[in-house]
């Protein structure tokens, strides 16, 4: 599959979430010696890095310190920058050790899913490749009938690509021993950082890579409800 995404000017501007706080507030996953939300920080910053050698692409966070934006303020972030891609970082926990592996959250609305799944496939793909074992693409509906994700739901009413990667968990063994490895963040990062190229069809001069033709490979990950 190939969908464009490519902003009024020509550019495309994407926007990474580091899900959580750094400092106070809503923290996220605390598995010592594990913060999430300081974690989400830092991988945004890479990712940041790592994309900013693309071409006419602009790349914003939602926030660059210990601030905790709501998920109404940081999807507004995203809408007001023209985002052509929201993509909110976290790392995931279930509190007895039992899980491991990567999941990409996208929405289920019908007008979205085609080209979030895709996405999907191809972040959850170079995570294997980095080292981290896959549990699938998720949605989940909420009540109303809607995205349970408030992040996600304000941004499928923009019309807007989003999506959550639940990068590991942080509190699963097998995880604990990827993230200690001293380049656990540039894995993460450069993997995270070459599917939004890939999916989003940049070209790097510096990189000397042009994914301007790339097509997606079929859905092969679990596609399934959240559990």
């Amino acid at each position: 599959m190939k969908a464009e995404a490519k902003g009024a000017d020509g550019e495309t501007v994407i926007v990474l979430d580091p899900g959580h706080s750094a400092v106070s507030g809503d923290l996220g996953a605390q598995y010592p010696p594990y913060n999430e939300g300081q974690m989400t920080l830092e991988l945004a910053q890479y990712i940041a890095g790592e994309l900013s050698q693309y071409d006419n692409v602009k790349v914003y966070l939602t926030r660059t310190d210990g601030s905790d934006p709501t998920l109404a303020q940081r999807v507004e972030t995203a809408h007001q920058l023209g985002a052509d891609f929201l993509c909110c970082l976290h790392y995931n926990a279930y509190g007895d050790g039992s899980r491991n592996g990567a999941e990409v959250h996208v929405s289920a609305n019908p007008a979205l899913f085609p080209a979030e799944a895709y996405f999907a496939q191809t972040e959850l793909n170079e995570l294997e490749n980095a080292g981290l074992s896959v549990r699938g693409i998720k949605y989940r509906i909420g009540k109303n009938g809607q995205d349970y994700y408030g992040i996600i739901r304000r941004a499928t009413a923009y019309g807007m690509q989003s999506v959550i990667i639940e990068h590991c968990y942080l509190d699963g063994p097998e995880d604990r021993r990827f993230l200690a490895q001293k380049d656990a963040v540039s894995k993460l990062g450069h993997a995270d950082a070459l599917a939004l190229a890939k999916h989003l069809h940049l070209k790097s001069s510096a990189y000397g890579v042009d994914f301007s033709n790339y097509e997606e490979k079929s859905i092969t990950y679990p596609v399934g409800p959240f559990d």
